[in-house]
């Protein structure tokens, strides 16, 4: 992004936005960054409030956004109006509230009056965003206890508890893994076993135990978990067929994938690869893009 586009967004939300501005190119020399706060104060309302850099960033990008009516900062939350409805945010920097709210990624699941399967629920973005655009039931998978709290509490103060079920668990092979409770992760964090005898154990679920737990004769599909959406290869013919869309976003090539969602009877797109560096993954180099796949017939 051009440097005169970042100071035209930061020149729109704030009224001291060259204090921002110099204060967010301060922070990015500091070892820890874990308290630093910024004092901003918005163009919109002359709201006065103290932020993290995270936040004051994803308020400055939000802005730009027709699918984002109006947006606020509250005792650190994201408060934004989307389709009429009145969304809050606990650390929505964890999220990613540009793709599933202001360019609508996950559209193409018409999720409306389906079961909706969320292979890596995060803060609970996606999740919140199946819920308000009709979905009848939403399984939301998240491991990372750090996660999963915020996920529940976003569902919470978004009045989503009748759609929503949320699993503190993860995708794969059936079988337990246990997992360090108190790291904070990334939102390109991977999902690693913690050798600590003391670690939570977690729950992975294969999509074949998800249908049975939840007697879910069909669904939609959505998955992104970070290198765990190549688990899917092992699924049964009959397990995948049971999918009316899926929506996965792949980090290490497309190829495998498209050729089994094809053999299984899915007409099959693809974006082309983008090549990215995520020091938070076991394997940092990634080739990433989303698949979308409709089952023939629908």
């Amino acid at each position: 992004m051009r440097f005169i586009d970042i100071i035209s967004r930061y020149r729109k939300a704030y009224r001291n936005w060259i204090f921002i501005l110099y204060n967010l190119y301060r922070v990015r020399k500091l070892s820890s960054k874990s308290n630093y706060k910024i004092k901003v104060i918005l163009r919109s309302n002359g709201k006065k409030c103290e932020v993290n850099p995270e936040l004051a960033s994803l308020y400055a990008f939000l802005l730009k956004y027709p699918n984002i009516k109006d947006i606020d900062i509250e005792n650190n939350k994201i408060i934004l109006i989307f389709k009429e409805h009145k969304l809050k945010f606990i650390e929505p920097w964890k999220g990613d509230l540009v793709s599933v709210f202001a360019n609508e990624e996950y559209k193409f699941l018409n999720p409306r009056n389906e079961v909706v399967i969320d292979i890596g629920a995060n803060i609970g973005d996606s999740s919140i965003y199946f819920c308000i655009e009709g979905a009848k039931k939403i399984i939301a998978l998240e491991p990372y206890p750090y996660f999963f709290k915020l996920l529940t509490e976003n569902i919470n103060i978004n009045g989503c508890t009748d759609k929503i079920i949320p699993l503190n668990a993860g995708y794969g092979k059936d079988r337990v893994m246990r997992i360090d409770e108190s790291f904070i992760p990334d939102i390109g964090s991977d999902l690693k076993e913690s050798e600590d005898e003391k670690g939570k154990l977690i729950n992975l679920y294969s999509l074949k135990t998800i249908l049975s737990m939840f007697n879910i004769k069909e669904a939609v599909l959505k998955m992104d978990c970070e290198g765990c959406e190549y688990n899917i290869l092992s699924e049964d013919r009959d397990i995948i067929k049971r999918f009316k869309r899926i929506q996965i976003e792949y980090h290490y090539g497309y190829e495998e994938l498209y050729n089994y969602l094809e053999d299984n009877g899915f007409d099959v797109k693809y974006t082309k690869p983008k090549n990215i560096y995520n020091p938070s993954a076991s394997n940092p180099n990634m080739k990433i893009g989303y698949i979308y796949a409709i089952r023939k017939g629908d």
